[in-house]
């Protein structure tokens, strides 16, 4: 049987950002997808470049336990070079820095800690692409 924090670290997506591609069609999804609009049941994984724009944003102000010491924080709606349109935490800004049609990337980030002396989680956020590190 495998734990909760076995599940969360074998999961690809959390830490690459990887969707499916449709064999039939070509069109990509994320998160994975099991049957295509076009009615084919048959994927292949395709790994996502993790760059695209904001198509919208929010800013959150009441989370739940696991995300309260991050708040406010901003979600946002981005729709990714590839076709997707992906719902992902923005790190690295402010809410006043964000605006529709902003060029974004894929970074790799914290998400959450079980408790003070817990586990810490990491996955894939994304920035505004004017941000260098």
């Amino acid at each position: 049987m495998i734990n909760p924090i076995q599940h969360w670290r074998l999961t690809k997506n959390r830490y690459q950002l990887e969707g499916t591609q449709c064999m039939s069609c070509s069109k990509i999804y994320y998160p994975n997808m099991f049957l295509c609009t076009c009615g084919s049941r048959d994927f292949s994984p395709k790994k996502l470049i993790g760059k695209g724009k904001i198509v919208s944003f929010t800013e959150v102000f009441t989370s739940s336990r696991a995300f309260e010491n991050m708040v406010p924080y901003c979600l946002a709606l981005i729709e990714l070079e590839q076709g997707p349109i992906i719902l992902t935490q923005m790190a690295d800004v402010h809410i006043q820095e964000l605006f529709i049609g902003q060029p974004v990337r894929a970074v790799f980030r914290r998400y959450c800690t079980d408790g003070p002396d817990g586990l810490i989680y990491y996955g894939i956020k994304f920035v505004p692409d004017f941000i260098n590190y």
